[in-house]
């Protein structure tokens, strides 16, 4: 199964917010995608984009990121996640019930995720309307939000998608405003909040980029963390070097596939992942098996995030992949059959011991002082 586990939907490029919006379209900072990875043509991709990976100076004031865009894009693969995002520092709003309305005319191929801002204070309760909307997951932007991870609202908040079985994910819009505050990006700070929420399924997009290495370290270090490599198609040296880092760690089993749509495709991120050893052919470096390249494209992603479709019971039928479409798509197919055989599927059971609905140890926790220097409240 082929699912890009990071695309978003726009019906106006000011929903990511003024700042964001000005960037893009006037082409101050915005990233720059090769060809092959763009969404461009009949989705109105860039103008000026060149193949040198992220650089100054593309606009996208034709970008097109709309339902059409989107279910034309994500025709080569079998399913795809489709984050939302809201983050009151930056202004930037996509509404679930946006979100929640293209997933349902195709809900066997398309899994919501509704973006929360833990700061007003009511995260758990966008958590519970989110589940009634049918998503699958939630989506927070720390630096975008100005939210520590460790913000007591946002353990509030991670502690009801533990308890309603709903993924988190880790995104932050790229690039980051001007008023974003960076320093909350930082993927080190989840440590604690994968410490305290142990069976809490947790998704970094981008791999966490920049800090690549300190995402690498989460992913191998908790069961339950894993990372999607959007961003990367455009620059195959950062792709080779990105995936040589995953392997020195051991976290090339919870590598997923991901397009960041609209700025690059599902269809160039698999032609990149799938070609990357092309950069150490003629040289002494070291390639990347054939069959760990397969399985991040592979990557049986329902399963392994426990996502609930309309229709499962919440039980079980999330791992069984109840609902789940299992053909491949043309591309996805004709891209796959071009290798060995395929990496084996990683399914990731419970935590042993682990009960149906219990807490999850307090052990990692600190009910003293945040390193932000805010009181813990209850």
């Amino acid at each position: 199964m082929i699912v890009d586990t990071n695309t978003r939907l726009l019906h106006s490029l000011d929903q990511l917010g003024p700042d964001l919006a000005r960037r893009l379209r006037t082409g101050d900072g915005t990233p720059a995608v090769a060809s092959s990875g763009a969404a461009g043509g009949s989705t109105g991709g860039p103008t000026g984009a060149s193949s040198s990976g992220y650089a100054p100076g593309t606009v996208w004031r034709n970008l097109d990121a709309g339902p059409g865009a989107h279910e034309q894009a994500m025709d080569c693969v079998d399913a795809s996640v489709v984050l939302g995002l809201r983050a009151g520092l930056i202004d930037a709003h996509v509404p679930a019930e946006f979100i929640a309305e293209y997933v349902r005319r195709d809900p066997r191929r398309r899994f919501g995720v509704a973006g929360v801002d833990p700061l007003p204070g009511d995260g758990p309760e966008q958590v519970d309307a989110a589940v009634e909307l049918g998503m699958v997951g939630i989506a927070v932007s720390p630096a975008a939000q100005g939210c520590h991870p460790t913000h007591s609202a946002a353990m509030d908040l991670y502690e009801r998608c533990r308890l309603r079985g709903m993924t988190l994910f880790v995104a932050d819009p790229f690039p980051l405003p001007s008023s974003a505050m960076a320093e909350f990006g930082r993927p080190l700070h989840w440590d604690e909040v994968a410490r305290t929420f142990p069976d809490l399924r947790i998704v970094f997009t981008r791999l966490g980029a920049p800090w690549v290495d300190e995402t690498l370290m989460l992913v191998a270090k908790h069961r339950y963390v894993f990372a999607e490599v959007s961003g990367f198609a455009s620059s195959p040296w950062a792709l080779y070097h990105a995936l040589q880092q995953a392997m020195v760690y051991g976290a090339m089993h919870r590598l997923l596939l991901g397009s960041g749509f609209p700025f690059e495709t599902p269809a160039g991120a698999i032609e990149a992942i799938l070609s990357v050893n092309a950069l150490t052919q003629g040289t002494p470096l070291p390639s990347v098996p054939r069959s760990l390249l397969r399985g991040i494209v592979e990557r049986p992603v329902p399963e392994l995030l426990g996502f609930v479709t309309p229709g499962d019971e919440p039980a079980d039928a999330a791992r069984s992949g109840a609902g789940i479409p299992r053909a491949a798509s043309a591309l996805g197919r004709s891209a796959i059959r071009t290798g060995a055989g395929a990496a084996p599927a990683v399914l990731i059971p419970p935590p042993a011991g682990s009960a149906p609905g219990a807490a999850p140890s307090d052990s990692g926790r600190d009910e003293g002082e945040r390193s932000t220097g805010e009181r813990i409240t209850r």
